[in-house]
């Protein structure tokens, strides 16, 4: 048998706003939330939009001159990103410290870029352990021990159809996340994945 309690219901109050927040995201950040810096060029004034991706690498997105009338608009929407971002990283930390189930960064990036290439949108489903910390999340319930694994199952019914095209196929739609994806050859007894020769 599994113990369990329940969370305070300030908390429970906390995810559930978290949680309604988050649905009426479009698009997921696959990097840090960030921040705006400037840089000096030329005489000029330059700004660019830091991120940390997700190995950990900095990133500086370029956008645009301080005193082009084209930056205002880019700098307004990416400075809304960050805020929201930041206010969902505070809020996740919080209900992680308080024993909320979350996932790893590299499960939860892999998710964002399923989530932004439209792949649970056309009917993919997120079953398993994440699929189950999500359910006693919803649920105000705190286990007793830790049940995650590290791998991330999504069946879905019938043929899924997306937007973009992709060469290497779903794992090139992986790759995007910036995580270094390896293909894992298919279990097939007719086809071994190894071969060892054979000395005469």
């Amino acid at each position: 048998m599994i113990a369990f309690t329940c969370f305070d219901a300030a908390f429970q109050t906390a995810y559930a706003d978290l949680a309604e927040r988050a649905l009426t995201q479009s698009r997921l950040l696959l990097c840090s939330p960030g921040t705006i810096i400037t840089q000096e060029k030329n005489g000029g004034s330059y700004l660019y939009w830091r991120v940390y991706d997700a190995e950990g690498q900095r990133r500086d997105h370029y956008i645009g001159s301080r005193d082009h009338v084209e930056t205002a608009g880019k700098l307004a929407e990416i400075t809304a990103c960050i805020v929201e971002g930041r206010s969902f990283a505070e809020g996740s930390l919080m209900l992680r410290k308080q024993g909320y189930a979350a996932a790893d960064n590299s499960a939860a990036i892999t998710l964002a870029t399923l989530f932004n290439a439209g792949v649970f949108k056309q009917g993919a489903m997120l079953v398993g352990t994440h699929a189950f910390g999500a359910l006693i999340n919803s649920l105000g319930v705190r286990l007793s021990t830790h049940y995650f694994t590290e791998d991330i199952d999504i069946p879905r019914y019938g043929r899924i159809e997306l937007a973009i095209r992709l060469e290497e196929g779903f794992i090139g739609l992986l790759k995007q996340s910036g995580l270094p994806f390896i293909e894992v050859p298919a279990l097939d007894v007719r086809k071994p994945s190894t071969s060892t020769p054979i000395s005469s």
